[in-house]
């Protein structure tokens, strides 16, 4: 599990790092106008905006996981953007959650999942404060079980026992309050969902997770 999420916490960097350049890029302004003196009108449609933000909040995966049903989630990013232009912007997650116990019938005394999650996000600015969402698409979705040991008062270990991942989908809702030009509270529900198969055990390594948002907005 450590690998798979190191390696999707590097690419969610590179593409974060991508976008980044590719926005500042976009503010330049234009050099050569400049020297000439000319003034260089950007259209407002060219412009970019969006949302990054943390979460934090409660999953809560099928009875099949039973009695590990209930999991705390934080995600490591949450994103949308686009031109002002487009109807809908594109879209980003990477969440982990995390619960001290192992469905029945695996070994380990803590489990977890970890999904990245892709794909569109229609938000609507309004005049006001509230910008309503709803998004969804395709996720790389997994989960483990293991077992954390503890030798002494400064040496312990979690050692993983199973992995597994594969392919499934995520929806959401919510809606993002500006608190400021730039800041953003929110909440959000979503339901996902990719079966998995974890030490000879079928599960839905997605679930229903209810996130607080706190983010920037640009």
């Amino acid at each position: 599990m450590k690998r798979i999420i190191r390696q999707t916490v590097l690419s969610t960097l590179a593409f974060l790092i991508s976008t980044a350049l590719l926005v500042s890029a976009q503010a330049l302004p234009v050099s050569a106008a400049d020297l000439a003196g000319t003034e260089t009108k950007v259209s407002a449609e060219d412009n970019w905006t969006g949302h990054i933000s943390y979460v934090l909040g409660y999953k809560r995966v099928g009875s099949e996981w039973s009695p590990a049903n209930d999991h705390v989630e934080f995600g490591i990013l949450d994103l949308d953007f686009r031109r002002m232009s487009w109807p809908v912007s594109l879209a980003a997650q990477l969440l982990l959650s995390y619960t001290g116990g192992v469905p029945d019938g695996l070994a380990g005394n803590n489990s977890g999942s970890y999904e990245f999650n892709f794909g569109l996000r229609k938000v609507w600015d309004t005049d006001g404060r509230i910008s309503p969402f709803l998004g969804g698409g395709p996720s790389v979705i997994g989960a483990s079980n293991s077992e954390f040991t503890k030798f002494s008062n400064h040496d312990n270990a979690n050692v993983q026992d199973n992995n597994s991942t594969a392919l499934g989908f995520w929806l959401n809702a919510g809606s993002y309050v500006h608190v400021t030009e730039s800041f953003d509270v929110g909440l959000m529900a979503q339901y996902s969902w990719g079966e998995i198969r974890l030490g000879g055990k079928n599960l839905n390594a997605g679930g229903l997770h209810l996130l607080s948002m706190l983010g920037y907005h640009w």
